[in-house]
């Protein structure tokens, strides 16, 4: 799916610019399966090039295989899709080695906001109002969006003890999170010290190693997002926003754009805030919770240039995924390769 609507999109961009469809090439990794299967992301291509299939380690996952396609074809730019190797920051480094553009994020702005709790501190440092928590008031140099250890080690919380202290100041109830946690694990909600110190180790366990942090619960929220393109002149852009409220055990069933729940004003803070944080990161989906009557920001912020949200193309005027990052990084793209199908 994501491969068909990158070529949809870019063709589309590509006719309504120059009036013509051989402006672009688009070559794509297709694995013997996706072939069987008649994968109609193939038919839509120019051109494909057949790639091992099995595990995505073998495939679309695998960035050294990724680049030497993209030099194999001559590509000028790839686009990574989502999942597989679009957030590992070794696939943009290896392919800017080769002067090869990648549409999305740079790997600077993803080791960046990889991190939760670098993702809040860049957020702070941005002026973004982030929901209390054990990094509160802690802020990075201007200029870039390297967290010094120092500053990254004041919000971490190494012990229990530490943990403690720290929730005294943030109230209860709140959230304790790995920062390298996601899709539900990692994370555990407390109401009480005794409960703390339980989930603590919990969470520890859950994912071993992970910095620790935690936060003041936000209940009664919505879950907001907005869409956000930077280039590398640090000019950036809100393309709307969507509320991805309906979830299940942590993971979004239904997203919903635009957003109404949420008054005209706050959903223009909400993306001033995002450009503000996207022109240090980059091209990202900014997460927020909504409340009653405030905005703050969650420790969420992905850097993936996508069009996942099914309604977000459909908005009047919503520039195109992932044609609008083409036209941002490279004037004309004489050829583009779709990494992969999924």
């Amino acid at each position: 799916m994501g491969a068909v609507k990158a070529i949809r999109s870019l063709r589309l961009w590509a006719y309504e610019t120059f009036r013509a469809h051989d402006v672009l090439h688009l070559v794509c990794m297709a694995t013997e399966d996706d072939l069987k299967a008649n994968a109609e992301y193939i038919r839509l291509a120019d051109e494909f090039i057949t790639v091992e299939g099995g595990s995505n380690r073998n495939n679309y996952a695998n960035v050294d295989l990724i680049v030497k396609v993209a030099r194999r074809c001559e590509a000028d730019a790839v686009w990574p899709g989502w999942g597989h190797a679009s957030e590992n920051p070794k696939l943009p480094a290896a392919l800017a080695y080769h002067d090869i553009a990648f549409l999305g994020p740079s790997a600077a702005a993803m080791d960046a906001v990889g991190d939760k709790i670098c993702a809040n501190l860049l957020a702070q440092s941005c002026d973004v109002n982030v929901i209390p928590w054990s990094g509160s008031g802690l802020t990075i140099p201007s200029g870039g969006t390297a967290v010094p250890d120092d500053v990254l080690a004041a919000a971490t919380l190494r012990t229990l003890e530490e943990a403690e202290v720290s929730a005294a100041k943030v109230g209860f109830p709140l959230m304790i999170k790995a920062s390298e946690g996601g899709g539900g694990k990692g994370i555990r909600m407390v109401n009480t010290m005794a409960e703390l110190r339980t989930g603590f180790v919990q969470v520890q366990a859950e994912v071993p190693g992970s910095p620790i942090f935690v936060q003041q619960l936000s209940t009664n929220s919505r879950h907001l997002e907005v869409q956000v393109v930077a280039d590398r002149h640090g000019q950036a852009v809100s393309l709307y926003g969507r509320d991805c409220s309906v979830q299940r055990r942590h993971q979004k069933i239904i997203e919903e754009a635009p957003v109404t729940v949420a008054p005209p004003e706050l959903c223009r803070e909400l993306e001033r805030g995002a450009v503000r944080l996207a022109k240090k990161v980059g091209s990202g989906r900014i997460c927020f919770l909504f409340c009653p009557n405030s905005l703050c920001l969650i420790p969420q912020i992905q850097p993936i240039m996508l069009e996942l949200c099914p309604i977000m193309p459909e908005i009047p005027h919503s520039p195109k995924f992932p044609a609008y990052a083409g036209i941002m990084l490279l004037p004309i793209i004489p050829k583009v390769m779709p990494a992969y199908s999924a």
